[in-house]
């Protein structure tokens, strides 16, 4: 078999099963013919009508001539010697597999596309929803803050004036805790608005619109245990007494002991005036000893504990001087009030009344 008639009827007649049309031999259609593809090599060495180096050479020219449609790869080239190619056709393929040629392959140019940021717009909602997550975790300026948000959203929701009242009440700024309680009771008022802000009133020593409040409260809504019962314990502490015989209560002065006297060289030092003497506890001179304030609001913000307040008693038992030295911070009010409110009697100190000092214990505990 001649190489023009391979060339002209068994390689053409192979590749013609792809669709590839060969106007006579490849070298005579060079100009009109397409690239060899890797499908168009491998049908061509697998034809059964040419012997297999005669099939090399054909398709190695072709290669020259022609070109190709792929990039030679390690996988290629065992494929390619797995179904008969010689090194002539590897090497035709490799020459026309260049850096060049693949540089002139221009991919796309892909833009990234634009990322937009997402925009959440802020909502009243969700305002509320974090300002709750903040006053639960303890950053009680931050859910005021969300507060204050969601309220220039919504200036007429009552409940946000009331939550930011009570987290305000939180950090003891009860003046800017009444202005919201006024708003929330002016737009929606309620019962349990008017217990609050009388509550709060009581930490202002409001007496009179503290019972106004409650009084409201219970016109409001006459189950309102708490409220009745608030009531009833301002009433019963402003309540006037009954005159009371007081008797001087005698203290024996402490004996002294005996100490060893060393004698010194006199100097002159200033004399320091002694202090009123310090008689302990004075629940025992008390005439009538009033209880301190302690709210359902106080129970609620979890306020408990001793709170131990340092009295001084003039001669005739009057409280002349009140200061609460130790305990929760939020409850001395209250017993510092408590202490004014209770009534003494003259303590007597080496066979007269005399000015004294002492401290009172009291224990707020929640149930």
């Amino acid at each position: 078999m001649s190489y023009t008639y391979f060339k002209r009827t068994v390689v053409c007649g192979g590749l013609a099963t792809l669709g590839i049309v060969f106007l006579g031999a490849f070298a005579d259609t060079n100009a009109q013919a397409r690239q060899l593809s890797l499908a168009d090599i491998l049908i061509a060495l697998r034809s059964k009508k040419a012997v297999i180096e005669e099939k090399n050479r054909i398709l190695a020219d072709a290669v020259k001539d022609r070109g190709i449609t792929f990039t030679l790869t390690p996988e290629i080239e065992k494929e390619l010697e797995t179904t008969g190619a010689y090194k002539i056709l590897i090497d035709a393929i490799r020459v026309k597999t260049t850096p060049a040629t693949v540089a002139e392959i221009k991919q796309p140019e892909v833009k990234p596309a634009e990322i937009k940021p997402i925009v959440v717009q802020p909502t009243f909602e969700s305002y509320r929803q974090s300002a709750a997550q903040h006053i639960e975790k303890g950053a009680l300026e931050l859910g005021i803050s969300d507060l204050t948000k969601a309220i220039d959203l919504r200036p007429n929701d009552a409940s946000a004036h009331a939550d930011r009242a009570k987290a305000n009440v939180v950090l003891e700024k009860y003046e800017l805790a009444i202005t919201d309680m006024n708003k929330a009771i002016e737009i929606e008022p309620r019962a349990a608005w008017f217990e609050f802000r009388a509550q709060v009133n009581e930490k202002l020593k409001r007496t009179d619109a503290a019972v106004s409040d409650y009084k409201r409260a219970v016109e409001l809504d006459a189950a309102n245990q708490n409220a009745v019962n608030s009531l009833k314990r301002i009433e019963l502490e402003n309540r006037k007494p009954e005159p009371v015989k007081v008797e001087p209560v005698k203290v024996d002065p402490p004996k002294a002991e005996p100490t060893s006297v060393v004698a010194t060289t006199p100097q002159s030092t200033p004399e320091v005036p002694a202090g009123p003497p310090d008689v302990g506890p004075l629940n025992l001179f008390a005439s009538r000893m009033a209880q301190p304030a302690y709210t359902d609001l106080d129970r609620r913000m979890g306020l408990q504990g001793k709170v131990v307040v340092q009295v001084t008693l003039d001669e005739r038992g009057k409280v002349i001087e009140v200061q609460a030295t130790s305990g929760p911070k939020g409850l001395r009010r209250a017993a510092e009030d408590a202490v004014n409110r209770s009534k003494f009697n003259p303590v007597v100190v080496e066979g007269a009344p005399a000015k004294v000092t002492g401290y009172i214990v009291f224990n707020f505990i929640k149930n």
